[in-house]
């Protein structure tokens, strides 16, 4: 099993925005030092709680401070840029990272985000038509697209401009991602039929089987080959030395107060629980920690992840969410690294399921 982080981290609206990404960055570091795989870097607008709107600059910082691990976008969001402009950005992070990059891209899933934007509830359509212009941008021949959303006209290349020239530093593309939180996420039928990395946000490991299921037919479909081993799945994820001393860092420190504050109630608005078997009501971030969460010593850790990846019918990599630790950053360093240290090789035993 790999390992990776998703940033920024959930951290508190008043936080000021240069200290998060500051926060951002550590967090590479440290991963790039303890060999984890992977960082994603999320883009959101209108959420206090995350704010990320610019996720292609702490690409390019990362890129300057770290040498192996891998940096990836969680995601683009294609309705809020023009898609060509987009497909040259992106361009410029696979050259600038020399390759060590994924191009995740997504639809926008924060109804403020839409509102800012004006996009009129025509994300899914919009992340669709800019996809094709992107990867018209990135083949680098003449084509002209005039879409429900853009229009883009690609110039033949004129000699006196010397241009336009730019290609993709990974050939034909960098690896494409695909984000999805519902258990029949459009998005990863997206992702299936195009055979991209899909990227999941679930709340449970039967959330994790129903999307993988629509992930694969859609790959099949589309004629590729769904590999179990391309898949990342983000969970709330928090290691110490014993289980007490997990619990407390988790329900002392800002992983706890995030979910007090703000996540639980967002599924209480709609009647659901971020616990199976409990009410909404009574979930407490305790309540997670103990039972949900992927929170307590290592072997805690170790088997609770286990279970949920024979469940899920295995996956490649784990991602775990990214927190804001500022007042407690050693507990938070060692958590990542008793990640890796400790509970990749008690699962390195797992094996994936026939996709």
């Amino acid at each position: 099993m790999k390992f990776g982080i998703f940033s920024p981290p959930y951290a508190d609206p008043d936080s000021p925005l240069r200290d998060v990404l500051e926060w951002s960055l550590q967090v590479a570091r440290w991963g790039d030092e303890l060999g984890f795989d992977e960082v994603w870097f999320a883009e959101h607008y209108t959420t206090g709680w995350q704010a990320s709107p610019a996720p292609e600059l702490v690409i390019a910082a990362a890129a300057r401070e770290t040498t192996n691990i891998t940096l990836a976008a969680g995601a683009h969001l294609v309705p809020y840029t023009h898609p060509a402009a987009l497909a040259y950005r992106i361009m410029a992070l696979d050259h600038l990272t020399g390759g060590r990059y994924i191009a995740g891209i997504g639809a926008g899933a924060y109804p403020a985000d839409q509102q800012l934007f004006q996009t009129g509830g025509n994300n899914a359509a919009m992340l669709v038509e800019g996809l094709e212009i992107m990867q018209k941008v990135w083949r680098g021949e003449p084509f002209r697209h005039d879409g429900t959303f853009w229009t883009v006209d690609y110039p033949e290349f004129n000699a006196f401009m010397a241009g336009p020239t730019v290609r993709p530093f990974q050939l034909p593309h960098p690896p494409v991602a695909i984000a999805g939180s519902s258990a029949k996420s459009q998005s990863f039928q997206l992702a299936g039929a195009h055979g991209f990395i899909p990227l999941s946000f679930a709340k449970s490991a039967s959330h994790l089987h129903d999307q993988w299921a629509g992930y694969a037919a859609a790959a099949r479909d589309g004629g590729h080959t769904p590999d179990r081993a391309n898949w990342r799945v983000c969970r709330e994820v928090f290691v110490a030395d014993t289980d007490e001393e997990a619990r407390r860092l988790v329900t002392s420190g800002f992983m706890g107060h995030f979910y007090d504050k703000h996540m639980i109630a967002v599924y209480q608005r709609d009647g659901s629980s971020l616990a199976p078997g409990v009410a909404p009501e009574d979930v407490t971030a305790e309540v997670l920690a103990r039972d949900v969460w992927l929170v307590g010593s290592p072997e805690t850790v170790a088997e609770r992840l286990a279970h949920e990846f024979e469940q899920a019918g295995g996956f490649g990599t784990l991602v775990a969410f990214d927190f804001d630790y500022r007042a407690n950053p050693d507990a938070y360093r060692r958590s990542l690294e008793l990640l890796v240290t400790e509970v990749g090789p008690r699962v390195a035993h797992l094996t994936l399921e026939d996709s």
